[in-house]
């Protein structure tokens, strides 16, 4: 008599077996980047932890429709697809911008699901990524840059709508004047806190409710509108309400208006809008007639392929990680530490054992300005420099050249922001290898030609802080002081 012993080979795991070890690898690949997430989420505030329950829905609906679905898609695609994913973990280890770390798990997510998955399939799929992605990454690092505009339009919308009551106002850049009281339209009343909030609401309102993308995209633009004209409105009511009077609340009566009383009609807006659209809308009736038979669709071999991808975006998780592949340069700091010495500056604060990977110098003068100097041997995900030092979506960093004694010129960075009853200024630049500039990108792209070259990215922050009252005056003359610092100083 024979006997035969069959093996248990992939081949004879289930599909859900198998996609739970891929998602073990993945997250073995990437626990990194989420722990960077996670820590971006404690720092900024937490409401970033309210999208979750949003997340969950839009999963289940997704997978629930795509099951309605076959599997088909283009093999050769999804590995160029695959391939990108794999060149954004690359770049986001070479050039540790944090945009990049946080959009590099889902982009591969989405990069393997549509190998897995096909193309039919990832309609549906896409949504709860693409949500994560935009409201998670994309939206608190571009939001930032539209308050300007934002604030724009409602200064000059309110002036436009006083006037024709037949009121009088000028208006001096945001600043709208009346006759008893400037109305000065600010960061914060730029409307993109509930910007924000709204989209994170009607994105998968419109993948529940809509069934046609055209027809969701349309929802999701009509509640950008929404949330633009409803600011607005609330910038007008202002402007009525102080305008021949002084009042003891700015904002309303109670300061109602500092209360997100406009988010609750936005909602109600969004779905009557909702209810119009959906006249519109109709079931798309997919004909499979050329679509690849499920069984035919090759998932034991694609979904080895898609562990071999994890294999390799697991061994690009320890690039920047290994003592071997970055050696912090020491005599950097002992020349910088030279440098700074010499000045007419005072050591307040050593800390050259710091528990967080750095090495921090603080100095300070008699007329009350602050020079801090940090030193990073090596950076990785947990320990790296960020270039944004805003302490709030509302604060945008802006650039300065400064021509230094010497002839060569600088440009650095600039935020401002108020703490009581004073105004904090902080001028800062980078120093990477020869590079001296306070760009970010010309940062970013030191420390990657670096990485590449030398396998180091070693770099330093300085910062020239200040504190000053609020009133215009006199943060004009501590800018004037700083860049004087500056001009004279600047080296190392």
């Amino acid at each position: 008599m024979k006997s035969s012993r069959k093996g248990i080979g992939i081949a004879h795991l289930g599909r859900t077996e198998l996609y739970s070890a891929l998602a073990l690898l993945f997250l073995a690949a990437y626990q990194e980047h989420f722990r960077v997430i996670v820590s971006t989420w404690n720092e900024g505030g937490k409401w970033q932890y309210l999208v979750i329950p949003f997340v969950v829905v839009m999963a289940f609906s997704a997978i629930k429709r795509a099951r309605g679905t076959v599997r088909a898609g283009s093999k050769k695609v999804a590995l160029i697809v695959t391939a990108a994913g794999l060149f954004l973990t690359l770049l986001s280890r070479l050039t540790l911008i944090t945009l990049l770390i946080e959009l590099a798990p889902f982009f591969m997510l989405a990069a393997l699901l549509f190998l897995l998955e096909g193309k039919r399939r990832m309609k549906f799929l896409l949504w709860p990524i693409g949500y994560c992605v935009l409201i998670i990454v994309i939206a608190p690092a571009v939001l930032p840059y539209l308050q300007a505009p934002l604030q724009r339009i409602g200064a000059v919308t309110a002036q436009a709508a006083l006037m024709i009551s037949g009121l009088q106002v000028q208006r001096f850049g945001n600043e709208l004047h009346l006759p008893l009281i400037i109305l000065d339209v600010n960061p914060w009343c730029s409307g993109i806190n509930q910007l924000l909030s709204i989209l994170a609401f009607s994105l998968p309102f419109a993948f529940l409710k809509l069934q046609k993308l055209n027809t969701r995209l349309l929802l999701i633009a009509v509640s950008v509108v929404i949330s633009v004209v409803l600011n607005t409105i609330r910038i007008i009511i202002l402007g009525f309400w102080n305008y021949g009077a002084v009042r003891e609340h700015v904002h309303g009566p109670g300061d109602l208006f500092l209360a997100p009383i406009i988010y609750p009609a936005a909602i109600v807006l969004l779905f009557l809008s909702a209810k119009l659209i959906q006249k519109f809308d109709k079931n798309e009736n997919e004909s499979f007639n050329d679509v690849i038979p499920a069984n035919n669709y090759g998932g034991t071999k694609r979904i080895t392929v898609a562990a071999f991808i994890l294999c390799v975006a697991l061994v690009l998780s320890f690039i920047g990680a290994s003592d071997d592949f970055q050696k912090p340069s020491h005599l950097i700091l002992k020349d910088d530490m030279l440098y700074w010495n010499e000045l007419p500056l005072t050591l307040s604060h050593r800390d050259d054992t710091s528990g967080y990977g750095y090495v921090q110098f603080d100095y300070g003068d008699s007329s009350g300005l602050a020079l801090i100097y940090q030193f990073f041997p090596s950076q990785t995900f947990f320990n790296r420099i960020e270039t944004d030092l805003s302490t709030s979506i509302h604060i945008v960093p802006s650039s300065h050249t400064i021509g230094l004694s010497d002839g060569r010129e600088v440009t650095v960075s600039m935020v401002e922001y108020t703490e009581g009853d004073s105004s904090v200024l902080i001028m800062y630049w980078f120093k990477s290898g020869e590079m001296i500039s306070g760009k970010p990108a010309a940062f970013r792209n030191s420390i990657f030609t670096r990485m590449v070259t030398e396998r180091k990215n070693s770099a330093s922050l300085i910062q020239v802080r200040a504190k000053t009252s609020s009133s215009l005056e006199q943060k004009l003359l501590l800018k004037n002081r700083m860049s004087e610092f500056i001009r004279e100083n600047l080296g190392g």
